[in-house]
């Protein structure tokens, strides 16, 4: 899934002939929500739609990567060029596969019809916890840790909503 381009760089460059097809959706089905999300690659995106609802206490879809170990510690800068209609969606980064340990969340898209480039420092990225911020951020320790990555939608409101995204660039 990652393709190295250079010695410091990686890049995830979604379309029907590159990356995202052994991504995966998640819903709030896990916990009895009814939230529906779906993905599909196109000519050179990866497209994450669906309708977010509230019934039954959900409140949420996830595009995820596949698990794997994702070493980003040389890295302090992520790169998203993506664009997005009806929800906030958050960048997520894991590094255990446990739904109660800590993972690290960003924002970043909230909502816009042209595709605007997102640059995060790494290091700003902030830990959560059962959806709740914990109060520390994500260290470079952590990003040696990596085992998977993705997006949700962070609203916590009921609305359709859609995501396109071109590529993920660590660097």
């Amino acid at each position: 899934m990652l393709i190295n381009i250079s010695s410091n760089e990686y890049l995830i460059d979604f379309g029907t002939e590159k990356s995202g097809s052994d991504w995966y959706i998640i819903n709030d089905g896990v916990m009895g929500g009814l939230s529906l999300g779906n993905f599909k690659l196109a000519e050179n995106s990866m497209v994450f739609s669906g309708n977010i609802s509230l019934d039954n206490n959900g409140g949420f879809s996830a595009l995820r990567s596949p698990f794997g170990k994702y070493d980003l510690s040389k890295f302090d800068y992520l790169e998203i060029k993506s664009r997005s209609k009806g929800q906030i969606i958050a960048f997520t980064l894991e590094t255990d596969n446990r739904f109660f340990m800590p993972y690290y969340k960003f924002i970043v898209s909230s909502g816009t019809d042209e595709f605007v480039i997102t640059k995060i420092k790494l290091s700003d990225f902030k830990a959560y916890r059962l959806a709740r911020e914990t109060g520390d951020y994500l260290s470079e320790n952590e990003l040696q840790k990596i085992i998977r990555m993705g997006f949700i939608t962070s609203d916590k409101k009921a609305s359709d909503f859609e995501f396109e995204v071109e590529y993920i660039k660590f660097y």
